[in-house]
C-alpha cells in the first residue's frame, strides 16, 4: 500500500456517515426501507428500493441524494453525481447533496471540481468539522498543505474528538517534513480512537521511515490486530524486521501477505530475506515469481541476477542484468553488477567496459566503485553496496 490510496479510503469512510444520517421528516416508508437495506449491505435491492421511491415521490430531493450514496459505494461515481445534480436543483441548500457530490468528484480525480463543491457546503453549513476535513483532504492530494491544514485546524476547533482530521492532518505534516507534529497528530488520533488501524499503519510508516523500526513493528501489531486480513500491513511488519536483520520473523510475515494478496514486492523482499540467508536458490524463485506480476521492473531482474552471481551462474546473472539494462539503461548499478557477472565469469575485459559506463552514468569516482566491488565479492553481498 501507497499514500494516494489510504487517502481514498479515509474520504470514502467519511461518505458513509453522512449517508446514513442524512434523513429528514416525511420521507416515505418506501425511502426508509431504502435506508435499511442498504444498511444491510445489499446495495442491488437498495437501488430499486430508491428507484421506487423517486417515483412515487421526483420532487424529493433526498430520495436522489440516497440513491447517490448507493452509487458511490458501488463505485459508479459519475452515475452517483448525477443524483446529487438532481437533489442540489430540487434543493439548492442542501449542503450535503454538495458534500457528496465533492466526494465523487474527489474519488474520480477532480479534485478542483470537489473544492469547489465543498466550498459551497462550507458557505450553507460553516459549522460542519466534517466539510472542513473533506476539503483538507481534498487540498493535500492537490498539493496545497498550507490550506489543507488551515482546514483540518478548523475541523478540530470545531469537533476537537475528530479522529479522521487529526489523522488527515498528520499526514500533510509528514508531507512538509514536520515530523514533531506528524507523531503528535497520530497519537492524538489513536488517543481518541483507539481502534483507528489506519492511524497506526501509517504511524508505523512513519516511524520505519525514521529508522524506529521497533516501534514501527508495535503499531503494525496493533494494525493487524484490528484487522487481521491486511496484506499491505504483514508486508510492512516483515520489511521492518528484514531491516532489523530478523530474516526469518520477515519471511513469515511475507508468507501471510502472500498469502492474502500475492504482490510482486512481497516475493521480492521475502527473496531478499532469503539470500540475506544463503538461500539463494529460494530467492531466485521468489523473484521469477515477482517478475511473473511485474515483468517490466528492472530491479527484480538485477536483483536476481545478482542471485544467479552468487551461485555461479555467470550467464544467466549476465542475461539478467541485460534486461535490466534494457528497461532501465541510465542506472550505473546494473552495468556494475553485470561487469562483476563478466568477471567472475572469466570476461574480465567486458568487466571492464561495463565500469566504464558505470563511471560516465554515476556520481563516484572509480575507487569509490572499486572498493565496493571489492566489498561485494568478500561479504557475497545480495545487492551491491547494500
Amino acid at each position: 500500500m501507497n499514500a494516494n490510496s489510504l487517502m481514498a479510503m479515509t474520504i470514502t469512510l467519511f461518505a458513509c456517515l453522512v449517508l446514513f444520517g442524512c434523513s429528514s421528516g416525511g420521507q416515505s416508508k418506501r425511502n426508509s426501507a431504502g435506508i435499511q437495506v442498504q444498511d444491510d449491505e445489499k446495495f442491488r435491492e437498495a437501488i430499486e428500493e430508491f428507484d421506487k421511491a423517486i417515483r412515487s415521490g421526483p420532487q424529493l430531493a433526498t430520495n436522489y441524494f440516497n440513491r447517490g450514496g448507493v452509487y458511490d459505494e458501488f463505485r459508479l461515481h459519475q452515475t452517483a453525481i448525477q443524483d446529487y445534480d438532481e437533489a442540489i436543483r430540487l434543493n439548492p441548500k442542501y449542503a450535503k447533496a454538495y458534500s457528496n457530490r465533492g466526494l465523487s468528484y474527489y474519488n474520480l480525480g477532480n479534485h478542483r471540481q470537489a473544492i469547489q463543491d465543498f466550498d459551497e457546503a462550507i458557505r450553507l453549513d460553516p459549522q460542519n468539522a466534517g466539510y472542513y476535513n473533506n476539503r483538507g483532504n481534498a487540498y493535500k492530494i492537490d498539493l496545497q498543505p498550507e490550506r489543507a491544514i488551515q482546514d483540518f485546524d478548523e475541523a478540530i476547533r470545531l469537533d476537537p474528538r475528530y479522529a479522521d482530521a487529526y489523522y488527515s492532518r498528520a499526514i500533510v505534516y509528514g508531507n512538509v517534513a514536520a515530523f514533531e507534529r506528524t507523531i503528535q497528530d497520530y497519537n492524538e488520533a489513536i488517543r481518541i480512537d483507539p481502534e483507528f488501524a489506519t492511524a497506526y499503519f501509517r504511524r508505523a510508516q512513519f516511524l520505519s521511515a525514521l529508522g524506529e523500526r521497533q516501534k514501527a513493528i508495535q503499531d503494525y501489531d496493533e494494525a493487524i490486530r484490528i484487522r487481521p486480513v491486511w496484506a499491505d500491513a504483514y508486508f510492512l511488519r516483515g520489511s521492518s524486521y528484514r531491516l532489523l536483520g530478523e530474516y526469518r520473523r520477515a519471511i513469515q510475515e511475507y508468507n501471510k501477505a502472500i498469502r492474502i494478496a500475492p504482490m510482486s514486492a512481497a516475493y521480492a523482499d521475502r527473496a531478499s530475506a532469503y539470500c540475506n540467508l544463503g538461500e539463494n536458490q529460494r530467492a531466485i524463485k521468489d523473484y521469477n515469481e515477482a517478475i511473473r506480476i511485474d515483468p517490466d521492473y528492472a530491479p527484480y531482474y538485477d536483483d536476481r541476477g545478482s542471485n544467479y552471481r552468487l551461485i555461479e551462474d555467470y550467464q544467466r546473472a549476465i542475461k539478467d542484468s541485460d534486461e535490466a539494462i534494457r528497461l532501465d539503461p541510465q542506472s550505473p548499478l546494473y552495468y556494475t553488477n553485470r561487469s562483476l557477472a563478466y568477471t567472475h565469469g572469466g570476461k574480465a575485459g567486458e568487466g571492464e567496459k561495463d565500469i566504464k559506463r558505470a563511471l560516465e552514468l554515476g556520481n563516484f569516482e572509480r575507487v569509490d566503485l572499486e572498493a565496493m566491488i571489492e566489498d561485494a565479492k568478500k561479504q557475497r553481498k545480495c545487492r551491491l553496496g547494500k
